[in-house]
């Protein structure tokens, strides 16, 4: 528990930084904030002190930039999971053309595939799970 005279390491160095440039940037807290989705309950500091109205602004900055952190995250996490069901139903669309053309050549019947130097493109999950 940190006691109301000794307040947590990253204010100090965010202050340091603070008065060498003379205002505060979001990105500042960036090197304190490890884990997005936990906060710390041993920093609670009383409302005494002469750092303590300076503390109390930074600790808003910079949970202000958890926030943003946390949202950006979700954000990136929910285009990569549209982009994969995307990904997951054009595979599907080739899949059921091959097994079309599997079926109609088993048949013996001719297909109609269009000139062989068309342009195509392919669709893997393994390769999207793997590289993106």
């Amino acid at each position: 528990m940190t006691s109301s005279s000794e307040l947590p390491a990253w204010y100090y160095r965010v202050s340091e930084v603070v008065k060498r440039r003379n205002g505060v940037t979001l990105w500042d807290f960036d090197e304190d904030i490890s884990d997005l989705d936990e906060t710390n309950p041993d920093e609670t500091i009383a409302d005494h002190g002469p750092d303590a109205a300076e503390y109390h602004l930074m600790r808003g900055k910079m949970e202000e930039r958890k926030r943003e952190l946390f949202q950006r995250k979700e954000t990136i996490r929910k285009r990569r999971e549209d982009v994969r069901e995307e990904e997951k139903n054009k595979f599907g669309q080739v899949r059921a053309a091959y097994e079309a053309l599997e079926i109609s050549m088993s048949r013996s019947e001719s297909s109609q595939l269009g000139p062989i130097d068309s342009q195509f493109e392919l669709y893997c999950m393994d390769y999207f799970d793997s590289f993106l």
